[in-house]
């Protein structure tokens, strides 16, 4: 197991034991704290990434196709989360939400992070709605800085 393993995995416990105890509501806030706290920025070798990211089994993935990123990657699991590391080359992600509560931070690079509110104005199905987007604003976040992510409508993001 590298020093990113390693690292990786310490913080998915401490957030598991943070969940079993408190539950999901705070969650998000002590993800970011835990990412912003780590020395994942100083760990992060794209090199090893890739070695790992190719030899892990796909059974272990959260998200084992490039649906949402160029080269996805679980680093850590644990009853109650997981750690992903996601790649992107040049595509942006799509405007979407959530279904789960944490924090994601950025390792290199940047990220500008677009923040969207949703109204809706048709309801399709219990889970499916028409409506209109409207920006809120936009953030750039730099290596070792992290945003929390609220579940469903509370984070809506580019």
């Amino acid at each position: 197991m590298n020093d990113l393993q390693k690292s990786c995995s310490g913080i998915t416990k401490k957030a598991n034991r943070f969940i079993l105890r408190n539950g999901t509501k705070k969650f998000s806030s002590y993800a970011q704290g835990l990412l912003e706290d780590s020395k994942l920025t100083e760990l992060f070798d794209p090199q090893v990434f890739t070695e790992f990211s190719l030899s892990a089994p796909i059974s272990h993935q959260s998200f084992p196709s490039q649906e949402f990123s160029t080269l996805p990657c679980t680093f850590a699991r644990e009853s109650e989360c997981f750690l992903d590391i996601y790649f992107w080359s040049k595509k942006p992600t799509s405007i979407h939400n959530h279904h789960f509560t944490g924090a994601f931070q950025c390792l290199k690079g940047v990220n500008q992070n677009l923040h969207f509110r949703f109204k809706s104005k048709m309801k399709l199905t219990p889970h499916h709605s028409l409506g209109e987007v409207e920006l809120l604003g936009s953030t750039i976040i730099k290596p070792g800085e992290a945003e929390a992510i609220e579940a469903f409508d509370k984070t809506i993001h580019q």
